[in-house]
């Protein structure tokens, strides 16, 4: 482990990351940082290689909702008072 520095955990990372998705990728950051801080902070190696990386952005996930139809068919599924007052709250 003495021997790993940012750039070759740099290098592994890009070559990782031609085959993952962003947030694999981004668990798999986290996971190196958390072994060389552990590693670290343990004395096994006197500096941490993995202090510099970072996380690969991830874009933005667009919220789903349902259809002006979809809400009709919720609507008419309701059986009891109680389950349309329950839909109609939600």
């Amino acid at each position: 482990m003495n021997e790993l520095t940012t750039e070759k955990l740099k290098e592994y990372l890009i070559q990782a990351g031609e085959q993952l998705k962003p947030s694999s990728l981004g668990h798999r950051v986290r996971c190196i940082k958390s072994l060389f801080k552990w590693t670290h902070d343990e004395g096994f190696i006197p500096k941490n290689p993995a202090a510099k990386l970072k996380k690969p952005k991830l874009g933005k996930r667009i919220p789903k909702f349902l259809s002006e139809l979809e809400i009709e068919h919720l609507r008419e599924a309701c059986h009891t008072s109680m389950e349309n007052a329950l839909f109609e709250f939600m």
